[in-house]
């Protein structure tokens, strides 16, 4: 009689720990999801200003300073890495916890499953293509590539800027005057 109230007592103590771990799991993904979309806007918002200044001035820069346009398609390059990085990383962070929810989630919710039924934590690729097919688009994926095309629109500006028709025969004559002079 006594070692079944212990079992019981054990059973309800293991169901608060679970439902607290859950819940404290959920706050963690939550944290990081929420600073993945909040970096990312930041740095939106950075390239989105910086395009829109070498947009603008992209004609005058060309002709007139070519080394600051060199220099802002490089910093433009730089930034969209970071941003490329930063949600990698933080999307290693909500995977590591959504992983971790969907061990402790039976415990928790039973047979309902939210992590464990979710189409990103699918690994069978039959049902992966499944879910592809109904339109499943991961966000954290789509914004990875947005900043990869940010990235390449950012070498492409750069490869302009330096080897641009113009800059290619302002670096001959230079190199003329050069020959000239040395003689």
């Amino acid at each position: 009689m006594q070692d079944s109230g212990r079992r019981k007592k054990a059973r309800v103590s293991t169901s608060k720990t679970a439902t607290l771990a859950y819940k404290y799991l959920m706050q963690a993904r939550d944290l990081d999801n929420n600073l993945i979309y909040t970096r990312s806007n930041i740095l939106l918002v950075v390239q989105s200003g910086l395009l829109a200044f070498v947009a603008g001035s992209f004609a005058y820069l060309t002709a007139n300073n070519p080394k600051f346009l060199v220099v802002l398609c490089i910093f433009g390059f730089i930034v969209a890495f970071f941003w490329w990085r930063i949600v990698k990383a933080g999307s290693y962070w909500v995977d590591h916890w959504e992983s971790k929810l969907e061990q402790i989630e039976p415990r928790v919710l039973g047979g309902n499953k939210v992590f464990r039924d979710h189409p990103s934590r699918e690994r069978d690729p039959v049902r992966k293509k499944y879910f592809k097919d109904r339109g499943y688009v991961s966000a954290r994926k789509t914004i990875k590539y947005v900043a990869i095309t940010a990235m390449i629109l950012w070498l492409a500006l750069l490869a302009f800027a330096l080897f641009s028709p113009k800059q290619v025969a302002r670096k001959a004559a230079t190199e003329q005057v050069k020959e000239v002079n040395s003689q």
